[in-house]
């Protein structure tokens, strides 16, 4: 029987510190040229320390320890330690993919993500004035971009890994709706479980710019 109780703060702590560690270790098996090269992460010598802009926040991560500031929810620090290690320098491709269209596993897995963000987006975002959710989008770095959508955001994450969200809004006959989308190449740059946590948050951080209680979702 599964079992699909909640892990408590104190075990979900122990598991990220866990992870952390050896996310840590396998960093340093890398010098910071070839981390730049393979993630596009610039690395400031002088500092030491590697820098990108995700969801309009300037982080900063050190080296060679890996300390991240400024401070941020544990799985997205983990996660982009996680795409320096996995990141190969693939050039960003044309097209555009959901997750179930990943290669690696993603089909059920993807498909079940796909239908909760479209559910997420009609409820949160869907029915809320267009130039609202825009300006939310924007506040997060987000690039309005033209589509077939009523509105089409694209948001740098990772500097490699952009993640676009699609927006249908409410009318008359039909409820809101959307999509998150990724780039033909995110295989590349992190698992499909990896790419659904973070497009998760960036759901996430989008609903909490207008929201007068803070979000937490938990849909991959």
């Amino acid at each position: 029987m599964k079992n699909n109780t909640k892990p408590s703060a104190i075990e979900e702590n122990r598991q990220f510190s866990e992870m952390l560690k050896s996310a840590i270790e396998k960093l340093h098996k890398y010098t910071p040229e070839d981390i730049t090269r393979r993630t596009n992460i610039e690395f400031d010598k002088e500092k030491s320390e590697f820098h990108f802009t995700s969801l309009g926040k300037e982080i900063h991560i050190t080296y060679p320890d890996f300390n991240l500031t400024p401070e941020l929810d544990m799985w997205y620090h983990l996660t982009i330690l996680q795409y320096m290690d996995t990141a190969d320098g693939t050039p960003l491709g044309n097209n555009l993919i959901s997750l179930a269209e990943f290669k690696d596993g993603g089909v059920i897995r993807g498909t079940s993500f796909d239908r909760k963000c479209e559910f997420i987006i009609r409820q949160h975002l869907g029915n809320k004035p267009e130039e609202q959710v825009k300006k939310g989008c924007e506040l997060l770095g987000g690039k309005i971009i033209k589509s077939k959508a009523d509105l089409s955001a694209e948001f740098s994450i990772l500097p490699n890994f952009p993640i676009t969200v699609n927006i249908w809004f409410a009318d008359d006959e039909l409820d809101g709706s959307g999509k998150i989308l990724l780039n033909s190449s995110a295989e590349h740059y992190l698992s499909v479980e990896a790419a659904g946590g973070i497009s998760t948050l960036v759901l996430q951080e989008l609903i909490n710019t207008f929201s007068n209680k803070n979000v937490s979702l938990n849909i991959y």
